[in-house]
């Protein structure tokens, strides 16, 4: 006879696949199925992005035994047959007391029973479907009584600069988050007399969680021109949604030491520079960690002369105030357009019986 018990929930094309891994009879491999089942509450597995699960059950002896119990259609996706541009989809979901959730390629996030793979409940934050894409971060307040409204909640980051609040147990939006249940991100990022596009910045990665702000920072088309949208990274209370911190990527004052990277005050002037790939945290130290892009024009120089800092860097922000605490630059100077794609991932390298924290 078999034996199954949950092991890992794939989403790939428009369908979230559930394999269980199976066993036969005295002579296969017995799996138990009790027990917790560990979770995945944030992208990469945790907020300083590891990417690493045990997965104790699974191994080469019997990775051959995996088989596919149900599935679950999403449905939100446009083969091309309707005018729309043909859509692939892929999902970093996270899983956190039993439920999954993940976003569709238009945004609809979904969250499922994860050892059922029957939906719970849907949220569509009505992207113009001409767009795609949402990410999002999940926060439990340790200050209201488990299942009370809102007692943990799902930021949501929209393609169309949207930061929305919602109710993990209910897919609701969380009413005391600002007044309109969700903060517009493309508003206080224009530079100088220029105007945002609003299809041009956006929201790509899914927010960082630290302490009570969520913090957030964005995607910008950053080879329009020289004075483009600012790369701004923001923190905004969990509970109401109020602005707590901003820091940017450009020095603005001749006091900041990157000042002097940039030559003719091109700092002023220039855009992008934002942080598109996921944020990390190490809540301990009260650090968050980021890897910021090119600043613009991104293929051509000439109007920021210069190293460009803290454009193409790693950059560690301290967590409370915003305030940057080292950057370490990719380039200098870029031209190429090269962006560091990847979370910055926190690991600990063990040198001369020393225990060293290391960002990779």
């Amino acid at each position: 006879m078999y034996a199954a018990s949950w092991a890992v929930l794939v989403i790939t094309g428009f369908v979230a696949v559930q394999f269980a891994l199976t066993s036969m009879g005295s002579g296969g491999v017995n799996i138990s199925t009790g027990g917790p089942v560990a979770e995945w509450p944030s992208y990469r597995k945790d907020l300083g992005g590891s990417d690493y699960f045990p997965l104790e059950q699974i191994s080469r002896d019997n990775v051959f035994h995996l088989e596919i119990p149900l599935e679950y259609h999403a449905g939100d996706f446009s083969d091309g047959s309707d005018g729309r541009q043909k859509t692939s989809f892929q999902a970093s979901s996270i899983m956190i007391e039993g439920v999954l959730y993940f976003s569709t390629i238009y945004g609809k996030v979904v969250a499922l029973d994860a050892e059922l793979g029957t939906e719970l409940w849907t949220f569509d934050p009505s992207l113009d479907r001409s767009m795609r894409r949402a990410e999002r971060a999940i926060w439990a307040d340790s200050n209201i009584a488990a299942g009370d409204v809102c007692q943990r909640r799902i930021f949501v980051g929209t393609l169309d600069a949207r930061l929305i609040s919602i109710d993990a147990k209910t897919g609701n939006p969380c009413a005391d988050f600002i007044k309109s249940e969700q903060i517009y991100l493309s508003q206080g990022v224009d530079l100088g007399d220029y105007q945002v596009d609003e299809k041009e910045y956006g929201v790509t990665s899914l927010s960082a969680i630290i302490g009570d702000l969520v913090v957030v920072g964005s995607a910008v088309g950053d080879n329009r021109a020289a004075t483009l949208e600012r790369g701004i990274v923001r923190a905004f209370d969990v509970r109401s949604g109020e602005m707590r911190w901003l820091g940017n990527p450009f020095p603005r004052a001749p006091d900041d030491p990157a000042w002097a990277t940039w030559e003719d005050n091109s700092s002023r002037s220039t855009g992008a520079a934002n942080v598109w790939p996921p944020i990390s945290v190490d809540a301990e130290r009260n650090l968050i960690f980021v890897s910021s892009s090119s600043a613009s024009p991104a293929y051509y120089g000439r109007e920021r002369l210069g190293k460009n800092s803290y454009a193409d860097s790693v950059v560690a922000l301290r967590g409370r105030t915003g305030e940057a605490v080292w950057h370490s630059p990719t380039v200098h100077h870029k031209l190429w357009d090269y962006d560091v794609p990847a979370q910055p991932t926190l690991i600990t390298v063990r040198k001369d019986k020393q225990n060293i924290p290391v960002v990779a």
